[in-house]
């Protein structure tokens, strides 16, 4: 089943790689490079997951993924994708809502999985 997916990241060679990852296998996909994109992209339309990363130009990610809990009215699961690979940042993930948390470099087959484990 194609899921609507938003992925929430600045570098544009990650992005383009889960574009043609996810769009090749029919899902739709919508990137927000910042924080502020991604409220934009929250507001227009609803998601069935969230792609995002916690380093992003106008702040962190993980705020983000707090207000969405707090405030947009349904909580689409989000995997995080970070190049922050330490334990803490993992945990500060988990705790702020994440469904999964996924370090860079990543296999992007991993990530296909996932997303569809997601339409199960």
């Amino acid at each position: 089943m194609p899921q609507r997916v938003l992925m929430v990241e600045d570098d544009t060679l990650c992005a383009r790689i889960v574009s043609l990852v996810l769009t090749s296998a029919g899902h739709r996909l919508r990137i927000a490079a910042s924080i502020d994109a991604a409220r934009e992209a929250l507001a227009q339309e609803r998601f069935d997951a969230v792609i995002l990363d916690i380093n992003l130009p106008d702040g962190n990610g993980l705020h983000l993924l707090r207000d969405m809990r707090c405030s947009a009215g349904y909580e689409p699961p989000v995997i995080v994708l970070s190049a922050l690979k330490q334990e803490i940042s993992r945990t500060q993930g988990r705790a702020a809502g994440a469904w999964l948390y996924l370090t860079k470099p990543f296999s992007p087959g991993l990530l296909l999985d996932q997303i569809h484990s997601l339409a199960r």
